[in-house]
């Protein structure tokens, strides 16, 4: 078949989940995220962590690849850990369901191919979103699309409703010796 022909098979989405404490998550995503976009799909991307103010190589790419992606961060100034504040998790919680609203307002739609989201895991370790609400999110996808998560330690509900599940473990990073993120190569 060549590049032009439509693929005659009918496509089956999955779910799938990157996670552990070694490098390659986010970079696995938007691998699967440039694929499907080469390949005509609607994709949809967002990191749940990030800060919208903190620039980062894939985010200027994203930003610039055109109608079929939507790359989005919410809007928050700081990066997201376990040591938040009670104050700080209800707003997380608020921005997160928000962004959860329009996912599903763009599932309801047809709107996309493929749900990317990035360190959604971690967000759920954290307790800024809840479990309910990311397992609903999960059960309602269309047949045909693709979900993706990232993040730190899946629970056993992901684990059991995933398809395809790839553990990113670090063995040695030079982290562990004091080297800083590198511009380009961890941003």
């Amino acid at each position: 078949m060549d590049e032009n022909q439509i693929d005659p098979k009918p496509r089956i989405g999955i779910i799938q989940i990157y996670w552990g404490d070694g490098k390659g998550k986010t970079t696995a995503a938007i691998g699967q995220a440039i694929r499907a976009l080469g390949q005509g799909l609607r994709v949809y991307m967002a990191q749940f962590l990030k800060p919208q103010n903190v620039f980062s190589g894939e985010m200027a790419i994203l930003n610039n690849l055109g109608p079929n992606l939507i790359f989005r961060r919410p809007n928050r100034t700081s990066f997201l850990d376990n040591s938040l504040s009670s104050d700080v998790k209800d707003r997380e919680r608020g921005l997160i369901s928000e962004e959860m609203a329009y996912v599903r307002e763009l599932i309801n739609l047809d709107s996309c191919d493929m749900f990317v989201f990035d360190e959604l895991i971690t967000a759920l370790n954290i307790g800024v979103i809840e479990e309910p609400d990311l397992i609903n999110l999960l059960s309602i996808k269309r047949p045909q699309c693709e979900m993706i998560l990232t993040g730190l330690r899946p629970n056993k509900t992901l684990i059991d409703m995933a398809d395809i599940i790839t553990e990113m473990r670090m063995q040695k990073h030079p982290y562990q010796s004091g080297l800083e993120a590198r511009r380009g190569i961890e941003y």
